[in-house]
């Protein structure tokens, strides 16, 4: 009689257990799935905002026609080094055009360079870079800001730097702008890389 009591109280108590065990293991997945949220949204804040890189961006292409002569001016544009973090995702070159009369360009890409000591290969960049687009209308005192070159840079990407040689040809004239684009690799942090 005494063993089916104590039979009795040892499944009440493993039963009891195993409820308990239940709960918290809810309690800490709920908290876990809240964390990795919060963490998430906490390291990628600042990434794929494009308002603000839109802006940023009419700020620069402002910024380089106020110091640098010319109708055209390139993000990333000799001498300026331009910082590109690989994410695996299309991102784009872009080019400002502040004419004092209507013009169109036809845009081709005359090199793609890696850089000295680079860990970059031609392969790689052949691969990587192509033209947004090969012309371009730009109308009176309407500084257009125009994506021209696409970047598809894998996340595995080696750090180093590159650069990128466009030729803007204006149309109806034999006017034609060089403009030598440099980009700088960097990588992302490991942790940043893993959670976004």
């Amino acid at each position: 009689m005494k063993s089916l009591k104590n039979y009795k109280k040892g499944k009440k108590a493993a039963f009891e257990m195993s409820i308990t065990t239940i709960v918290i293991l809810v309690i800490a997945l709920t908290m876990l799935i809240f964390g990795m949220i919060f963490v998430r949204k906490v390291m990628c804040s600042s990434m794929g905002i494009m308002e603000s890189v839109t802006t940023g961006t009419q700020k620069e292409i402002d910024n380089l026609f106020s110091t640098q002569a010319g109708e055209i001016a390139c993000l990333g544009q000799s001498p300026n080094i331009q910082d590109i973090y690989p994410t695996g995702n299309m991102q784009n070159a872009y080019c400002g055009f502040n004419v004092e009369r209507n013009k169109a360009y036809t845009i081709t890409l005359v090199e793609k360079k890696p850089g000295p000591g680079s860990a970059i290969t031609q392969a790689n960049l052949n691969s990587w870079i192509s033209l947004a687009q090969n012309h371009v209308n730009a109308n009176l005192n309407d500084e257009v800001v125009s994506s021209i070159v696409y970047m598809n840079i894998p996340k595995d990407a080696p750090e180093g730097f590159f650069s990128v040689k466009l030729s803007f040809k204006e149309e109806g004239s034999t006017n034609v702008y060089e403009r030598l684009l440099q980009f700088n690799i960097k990588r992302v942090g490991a942790v940043k890389s893993a959670i976004c």
